[in-house]
């Protein structure tokens, strides 16, 4: 599942970024790459899960903030630990059938 343009307001919005035509397509590259990242790292896209929807917002975020990617922050903890959490989740509604926390 790709991020719809309401999945890429709702991101702006948490990260309280105005949007103009040029943002959004910032935000969208970026976007398209926290996908990636968490497809890569075993995570199915969910944006009807709030913890997916919020990874996609942090990793957005940290990008936004710092394009260079300068040095190791805190943050990169919080966002492994979440994905973490993502695809054990996933994993966990896969054995259920759906019906796991």
């Amino acid at each position: 599942m790709v991020a719809t343009e309401a999945n890429l307001q709702l991101i702006a919005m948490l990260l309280r970024i105005d949007t103009d035509a040029d943002t959004l397509k910032i935000i969208r590259a970026y976007v398209s790459a926290a996908e990636s990242w968490l497809r890569n790292a075993g995570v199915e896209p969910d944006y009807g899960d709030g913890l997916y929807t919020n990874v996609v917002a942090a990793y957005v975020g940290q990008q936004y903030d710092d394009p260079e990617g300068g040095a190791a922050k805190a943050g990169d903890v919080t966002l492994t630990a979440m994905t973490e959490q993502l695809r054990l989740a996933q994993a966990a509604k896969r054995q259920t059938g759906g019906d796991a926390p």
